[in-house]
């Protein structure tokens, strides 16, 4: 039986990041919102497919706040899935959860959403035989305005598919012009084939970069401007 773990780099940045809040997801659709640093999270809802018409419990899993990234990575969202609520064992034909997450970010300070970074940090894959196509898919559209996609499109992927190697590709990123406010549309699939197979996802993450507004930076600027010509009178004197 053979085993992947999603790379130990991805799982030590998802446990060293510092949070202050945790969400139930079923709560943040039921009307709440969470905030990481100056960014709210607010207007979520989520929807799904299952290839055996059941329910995913959204209390199951738990959104947490990530305050530590100051201006690059920025603060994010790391999303814990708990009971085993995105696992999917095979059933000899496909089985898979496809969950859609949506949700609006905004900044509450004087600092810009200038880019978005998509990792997957908890999962695991199970497969006896070579022969298999089992694993996990995350795509991201992110959007200027409620329903477009016109700012970045990202994707992540852990997954084998028959003698092809498994492929770890557990990280995007997506640069766009600096935003006040942005909308967010994510697509989780979780997917098995053969009787044996397992795909088991446990967590995902999500940061913000951020830029300082223009007249903020001049100001700044100016400021260290300032400084540098009080230090050199002083040593005239």
């Amino acid at each position: 039986m053979k085993k992947f773990l999603g790379s130990l780099t991805a799982l030590a940045l998802v446990f060293a990041a510092g949070n202050t809040q945790a969400v139930l997801l079923s709560d943040l659709v039921a009307g709440q919102t969470i905030t990481a640093g100056d960014k709210v999270f607010d207007e979520w809802d989520a929807f799904w497919f299952t290839s055996d018409f059941s329910d995913i419990n959204l209390a199951n899993i738990d959104v947490v706040a990530l305050e530590d990234g100051d201006l690059d990575p920025g603060p994010g969202l790391r999303f814990d899935v708990l009971n085993g609520e995105l696992d999917v064992a095979g059933d000899g034909i496909y089985a898979y959860k496809d969950l859609s997450i949506e949700f609006h970010v905004s900044t509450i300070g004087d600092l810009k959403i200038k880019d978005v970074s998509l990792g997957i940090g908890e999962a695991v894959l199970t497969h006896p035989s070579e022969l298999t196509d089992v694993g996990i898919f995350i795509a991201e559209d992110v959007g200027s305005e409620y329903g477009d996609s016109d700012l970045a499109q990202l994707d992540v992927e852990f997954s084998k598919l028959d003698t092809d190697a498994v492929l770890f590709d557990l990280s995007d990123n997506g640069d766009f012009a600096p935003q006040d406010e942005i909308w967010v549309y994510k697509n989780i699939q979780v997917w098995a084939s053969q009787l044996d197979d397992v795909a088991s996802l446990g967590s995902f993450s999500q940061r913000f970069s951020q830029v300082p507004e223009p007249a903020t930076a001049a100001l700044l600027a100016l400021g260290l401007v300032g400084v540098g010509f009080a230090r050199r009178r002083r040593a005239a004197v």
